[in-house]
């Protein structure tokens, strides 16, 4: 049960995260490369792309950068 609410919250996040990406793309009339999200969150290109895959379920916040 517990798994299967993690992974609905998770998917949640990832649509938010999408969503707002686009959003920010509309408002500033560019596309953003993924790339360059990665670098201005501080975390690598493969992090970000295995989190929007589902690959990593969960990002330590200790990890994010303040």
């Amino acid at each position: 049960m517990f798994t299967e609410v993690k992974s609905v919250t998770d998917a949640a996040v990832q649509v938010r995260f999408r969503q707002l990406l686009a959003e920010k793309e509309v408002r500033e009339n560019t596309r953003f490369k993924l790339t360059e999200v990665a670098r201005q969150a501080r975390m690598s290109r493969q992090a970000l792309y295995a989190w929007l895959d589902g690959s990593i379920r969960s990002v330590p916040l200790e990890t994010l950068p303040q």
